[in-house]
């Protein structure tokens, strides 16, 4: 649920949400999938100002919620940034209790959002793109990219490039490397593919017009197979998929119902398994156990 939405100042914006809302869960309920709803100000603002309770209902099918932070970037202190974690947590702990509302996605740039998360209150990060790499010395990033370079061209590829790595959570202490640390209690959600309509245009062509096609379910399909076949058994391999709201549409029911029922066959097959964003980080957690 984004930061540009005006459902805190337009009700028919805000039921329409909330109808391609349950739309996603009744899908998600009719080939037993999971979805994860984050949310940012607006429309939790709104889920609060009309007692609506679309994010109650989520997390009683089954399904997760958590708050997205993609207006929180804020480059002039982590403090700063603490307390635009802190504004968005706070709002949507209201609505769904902290215990609900353990991680989030955004807040990206040349602050740490690690330990700015952390200090206010989450225990994961989800989604992470290459704006989180402004936070790191160029010397460690991939292929040296500048700065110019993540804010122009890289911005919103997924972190870590490596899709190897990129399928592992990871344990930090901060975001100065996205290396494994021991000592570490923070949880990355690595495993993002990306937003669901541009993946097999590979995010480069077709920008805001993409359109949701067989051949972005083909890469996803892909995606899986090719980890299962190098993933290390002995730990959580995570892939997600951003699936924003406007392509829950009649026009896409029947795309999205074959990708639905084409998961469904790969989880009864044993290939994948469903979970919430803080049900993979809960599995994460267990490994040190």
């Amino acid at each position: 649920m984004e930061e540009d939405f005006k459902d805190d100042k337009d009700v028919a914006v805000f039921e329409k949400h909330v109808q391609q809302l349950n739309m996603a869960m009744d899908l998600a309920d009719d080939y037993d999938a999971k979805i994860t709803i984050e949310t940012e100000i607006p429309f939790a603002s709104a889920v609060k100002n009309s007692g609506s309770d679309i994010l109650t209902n989520a997390l009683e099918r089954g399904n997760g919620v958590g708050t997205h932070c993609g207006s929180a970037m804020d480059t002039s202190s982590i403090a700063a940034l603490t307390e635009s974690y802190l504004k968005r947590k706070e709002l949507v702990d209201s609505l769904v209790g902290k215990e609900n509302n353990r991680g989030c996605s955004g807040g990206w740039g040349e602050s740490d959002s690690v330990l700015a998360a952390q200090e206010a209150g989450f225990s994961y990060l989800d989604g992470i793109v290459y704006l989180a790499y402004l936070a790191q010395d160029q010397s460690i990033r991939p292929n040296q990219v500048t700065d110019e370079e993540i804010r122009e061209i890289y911005y919103h590829d997924p972190v870590i490039p490596e899709f190897s790595d990129h399928i592992y959570p990871r344990f930090v202490k901060n975001a100065e490397d996205f290396i494994e640390d021991e000592e570490g209690t923070f949880v990355l959600l690595n495993g993002a593919l990306g937003e669901i309509g541009s993946l097999a245009e590979d995010r480069k062509t077709c920008g805001t017009k993409c359109k949701l096609t067989k051949e972005d379910l083909e890469f996803i399909y892909d995606k899986i197979t090719d980890a299962n076949k190098i993933r290390d058994k002995e730990r959580v391999a995570h892939l997600f998929i951003h699936l924003p709201l406007k392509y829950y549409s009649e026009e896409n029911e029947e795309i999205l119902r074959s990708f639905f029922a084409h998961m469904q066959e790969l989880q009864k097959r044993g290939e994948i398994q469903w979970g919430t964003q803080g049900e993979v980080y809960d599995t994460k957690v267990s490994e040190r156990k």
